[in-house]
Formats: structure tokens, sequence, C-alpha cells
């Protein structure tokens, strides 16, 4: 999700005369965050319709496949914009954030609620429930970012150069099918080392983990190694062993995460890992 605001912010400074604008660089933001916001809201209406239009529950499950990940990052695109409107301007950015996660956490629901339909009827019922509750998701984005556009007159874009040093890394576990990543069942979670491969669902958008991994000694899925390391998985005592995602700051970690310290079986509460707020 780094790389991808990163990405936003490069194409503006590359199309802007005036890099240190901020009127202009709060329209291009709110001008992405609209964009996105029409993909999402498009992606859920076609694949609305072409779920309801099948026979067969199975087809329908086929149709499944693939449209979270899909969705996931069209909301990834909004998040990125999102941050950049909320690094020109004094506004608190927990609602709109709020609504993000509310968003993401519908979309997990939907793709388990539809692997576990009995029958055509329910999946149906399923995909007519999450269209409206996403367009209720969505309402309540666009609200909180037509605030923001209210309140524009009192914008503090930094200096982007300012923000450019060491940045590019994407967030701890971003990527599907790592350690941190988003998750809806176990299988989708990455092995390595002596420990299980766990999704942990009760976590926001599913948090790939590795239970049991060895206490002492480096027993993870690309396990850094070494105090400092801001990549890769710790084995930590959570309660018991498990693998985490590494991470500096909050910024390394996905929406809905902090950047806290844990204990490893030393005692040793760096580097730090990426845990639930």
């Amino acid at each position: 999700m780094k790389r991808m605001f990163w990405l936003l912010v490069l194409s503006f400074l590359a199309g802007c005369d005036d890099h240190h604008d901020p009127d202009e660089a709060f329209a291009h933001f709110a001008s992405e965050f609209d964009d996105s916001a029409d993909d999402v809201e498009s992606m859920v209406a076609a694949h609305h319709d072409e779920v309801v239009g099948a026979q067969d529950l199975p087809a329908m499950q086929r149709m499944e496949a693939g449209h979270r990940e899909e969705m996931r990052a069209a909301m990834d695109e909004m998040g990125a914009a999102r941050r950049g409107m909320g690094m020109c301007m004094m506004h608190d950015m927990r609602p709109m954030d709020d609504a993000a996660r509310a968003a993401a956490a519908e979309i997990d629901r939907h793709a388990m609620a539809m692997r576990q339909a009995a029958d055509a009827p329910a999946a149906r019922a399923e995909e007519q429930r999450h269209r409206a509750a996403m367009a209720d998701r969505m309402m309540a984005m666009r609200g909180h970012r037509n605030a923001m556009m209210r309140e524009s007159g009192d914008m503090r874009c930094p200096d982007m150069g300012d923000h450019m040093h060491g940045g590019g890394a994407s967030p701890a576990g971003d990527a599907a099918g790592a350690v941190g990543g988003t998750c809806a069942a176990d299988d989708e979670c990455p092995a390595g080392g002596s420990g299980t491969p766990v999704c942990r669902k009760d976590w926001p958008g599913g948090y790939c983990a590795v239970d049991a991994c060895a206490a002492h000694g480096h027993d993870c899925p690309n396990d850094a190694g070494q105090a400092g390391a801001s990549a890769g998985a710790k084995c930590v005592l959570d309660l018991e062993p498990v693998c985490l995602a590494l991470c500096e700051d909050d910024a390394d970690c996905r929406e809905g995460y902090a950047c806290a310290a844990r204990p490893d079986a030393a005692g040793d509460l760096e580097p730090r890992v990426c845990v639930p707020r």
C-alpha cells in the first residue's frame, strides 16, 4: 500500500508545475480517490449481476475466485489516495479509516459466506446483501471525502521531497500469501520452519501467521534473523509462540494494525511486529 501511495505522489509531481501547491495536490488526490471509488462500485455491480444470473452454485463460486483479491487491490488504491488527501490538511482521518476498514471487512465476510453457501438461492441472497452492504460502506467513505473537501481551506501540504527519503517499501505483510498478509483460509498462508501456517480470521481482514514456531532460533518464513530488521517475520511470544510480520512503525503495517513490541524467547522487544490496534 505504501508503494501505491508513493506512485500516486510521483505521478502528481511529474505533471505539476508547482510541486508544493496545496490546492492542486489535494485536488489530485481527491480525483484519484473518486476514480478508485467509482472502480469499486462498478466492480461490485458487475459482479453482482454476473453471480445472480448464474444457474448453479458451483458456477457462482467459480465466479468468486479472484474477486476478493481484485476488490482488495481496488481498496488499496483508494487507501493510497485517501492518505494523500490526509497529508494535505489538518483533518481527523479516523472516521474515514474506520469506514475503509468496514468495507475491507465486508469484502472478506462476503468471500467466506460465498464459500459456505448451501445452495444457489443462498448464494444469490448473499450477493444481494453484499451489494447493499458495500453501497452503505462506499456512501460513508464518500461522505467523509466530501467533508474533507468542505474543510480543504485549512491545508498544510508538506514538501513532498521530505517524504521521499527511504520510501517505496510495502507495508509488512501487504501481499497476500506472506506473514501478515490478508487471508480467509489457512491454506492461503505461507509455510516455513517447524510451525503451522494459520489464518487468524478474527484479526482485521485476516492475518497470515505461523503458530507453534520454535521460540529459540529463527523459525519463520522469510525470518530476517537480526535486530533492526523491518522486513520478514519474527517468532514472538503472543501467549504462545507465533510468527508475525516485522515493522519499524505503524506505516509499515496494514490498515487496522499497529507496530508494537512483542517479546521473543530471549525477552527482546526489538524488532517490533504488526498486531491489531
